[in-house]
């Protein structure tokens, strides 16, 4: 590693930080071979893991979606590292994956657990651990349904929310980071 690596990475190490950041964190430090740092990741990630299955878990997050992008960095933990408690956490978050996360009529995340809206940033955390998990199908369904709701065929971009209460978007605009995260879930 570079020495303005390690200044970043230990400046990275000493925040704290949502789910979805640190999934972030952890496939940047698989990215870099950082395989220690990555099972550091991933332990904080179990050790904050909601009673639910969600995986990071803090503050009160509302999420429903943003743990689930710690999928792949805790099956890359467990491919080397056979702990009983990596085997808990991954059963935990499978179950409410597939089994407990709210959904639409259709089957498509919620981003919260508390509102029905669908959100760009899903697209990032949903499909890629529903493939990661074995369930492919799944995981090109979420795709689908999160085109459906929020790509906009004419301007070719992805909007933000849409509320599935009031059937009309919370947040119509074309959130440069947002389509992002699609193009990477995708």
């Amino acid at each position: 590693m570079t020495e303005i690596c390690k200044k970043v990475s230990n400046a990275l190490l000493c925040m704290q930080r949502n789910s979805w950041e640190q999934a972030i964190t952890a496939f940047v430090f698989m990215q870099m071979d950082e395989i220690n740092l990555v099972n550091l990741i991933v332990h904080d990630a179990i050790v904050r893991q909601a009673d639910d299955g969600r995986l990071g878990m803090m503050y009160g997050e509302m999420s429903s979606t943003d743990g689930m992008a710690m999928v792949e960095p805790l099956l890359f933990c467990l491919s080397s590292a056979r702990k009983p408690s990596y085997k808990l956490a991954l059963d935990k978050v499978k179950e409410w994956i597939f089994n407990n996360a709210p959904k639409d009529q259709n089957g498509i995340f919620y981003h919260l657990i508390d509102k029905k809206e669908i959100w760009v940033d899903s697209m990032f955390m949903a499909p890629p651990a529903c493939a990661a998990l074995g369930n492919v199908k799944l995981g090109y369904h979420q795709i689908c349904g999160f085109r459906e709701y929020l790509f906009d065929t004419q301007a070719q971009v992805y909007r933000h929310i849409w509320d599935n209460e009031t059937k009309q978007f919370k947040d119509d605009t074309f959130w440069g980071v947002g389509n992002g995260w699609a193009a990477c879930g995708i």
